[in-house]
């Protein structure tokens, strides 16, 4: 896709707002990954790229120039709806001849490939089980030193991950760690065949 799918600025990662420029998100055909989304800046070069984890944590350090919490919360929670709109669009259109545990499937391997993160996968015919190696976002914040960013790029996440379950699959139920608990590290995403 030469196109990305959406922008958005980038600030400076001290204590006050200062916008320094604009990350593109692109959805990549990685050729042992499959389908990834993937940041990058014009003109950088893959020295600039970044994975999805990331791009949750750098979007999450963006929003500190929000002035009250709850606005932070909720510019991060439109984020991750906005990126599972345009994933089912791209990944997942609606086709009714393809099952919906296969589009939950797609869509989560291209979510949890983009975060680098080694995971298992367990499939029966009312449940899908992803037991993650370790919690992407709070694995990259440590990487990248901002950890005070996990939760806002959790809440991020989680945003992503329900917004694309009430597109794809609304008959399907999702279980990660409780809305308002962005704190927990991500360890394991159950869905199962609530109908």
């Amino acid at each position: 896709m030469d196109e990305p799918l959406l922008t958005y600025r980038i600030s400076s990662a001290d204590m006050r707002y200062i916008e320094i420029g604009e990350r593109f998100v692109f959805l990549r055909n990685d050729p042992i990954s499959g389908l990834v989304l993937r940041g990058e800046l014009a003109g950088c070069g893959s020295d600039c790229y970044i994975d999805l984890s990331q791009i949750f944590l750098e979007y999450a350090l963006s929003c500190e120039g929000c002035r009250d919490q709850l606005v932070e919360e909720e510019d991060a929670a439109r984020f991750g709806i906005r990126l599972g709109k345009l994933l089912t669009i791209h990944i997942c259109p609606e086709d009714p001849s393809v099952l919906p545990e296969i589009r939950i499937n797609n869509a989560f391997h291209c979510i949890l490939s983009s975060m680098s993160v080694p995971f298992t996968f367990e499939c029966t015919p009312n449940q899908l089980r992803y037991q993650l190696a370790h919690s992407p976002i709070h694995e990259a914040a440590k990487d990248m030193g901002f950890t005070r960013a996990v939760v806002i790029a959790n809440r991020s996440l989680y945003a992503l991950f329900r917004s694309l379950m009430r597109f794809m699959a609304p008959d399907w139920e999702l279980f990660v760690p409780a809305d308002g608990d962005w704190k927990t590290p991500l360890s394991e995403i159950i869905i199962t065949r609530s109908k």
